[in-house]
């Protein structure tokens, strides 16, 4: 491991600890610098706020889970793969889950910025599961994934089961309503699309014409 990355693992870890006892807004660069013992100016050189040392960590969440996890298509559905993927990202939040909890149920803004950063993640999951959809339907599904992690959050916040069983069991329910909505919304979806497609014509034409 390089220096570099030591050392933001070194802040990123202080950060973690101290919301254990404090809320976000309430935690400052002296703050972080006296708990891993590195100078607080030094600390600005990586992180412009305290934000960016919680983007920073789910980031990390985020690649770990990119490269520990591994599907077999051929062998699993596209809810198995999205159920391991997101159980998989649960199980790597375990370890600073009160940190975590802390967070969800803090008075932050970071859940604004966060919310918006997610969607590449979300993009990910559904490439992974192969769920590939154009228009509305890809709308939905992003925002409906993004709409179920925040769910099973909260469910995982207070699943006190080291298996996590109250956690799978939400999570497998969500997933199987979830495709019994998208498949009833199938026609209504291509129906939306033809209307966007044929909107997108007529304005193109008029532009054309004026042109």
């Amino acid at each position: 491991m390089s220096a570099t990355k030591a050392k933001l693992n070194k802040i990123i870890k202080a950060t973690l600890d101290l919301l254990r006892d404090h809320e976000l807004d309430n935690i400052t660069f002296l703050m972080i610098s006296k708990k891993c013992t590195l100078d607080a100016n030094d600390i600005k050189r990586y992180f412009l706020d305290i934000d960016s040392i919680i983007h920073a960590y789910f980031d990390d969440i985020d690649l770990r889970m990119i490269d520990s996890y591994s599907s077999n298509v051929t062998e699993e559905t596209g809810k198995e793969i999205i159920f391991n993927i997101i159980m998989s990202r649960l199980d790597l939040l375990n370890e600073n889950k009160i940190s975590v909890k802390r967070l969800v149920k803090g008075k932050s803004n970071l859940k604004i910025s966060f919310f918006i950063r997610s969607t590449r993640i979300q993009k990910w999951i559904l490439q992974e599961a192969n769920i590939h959809s154009i228009g509305f339907e890809r709308t939905i599904n992003q925002y409906g994934l993004m709409y179920l992690y925040a769910r099973i959050i909260n469910v995982w916040l207070e699943d006190n089961d080291p298996m996590m069983s109250k956690t799978m069991a939400f999570l497998d329910k969500s997933l199987t309503n979830g495709e019994k909505y998208i498949q009833n919304m199938q026609m209504p979806i291509k129906v939306i699309n033809i209307m966007t497609a044929i909107g997108r014509q007529f304005f193109a034409n008029i532009k054309n014409k004026k042109a």
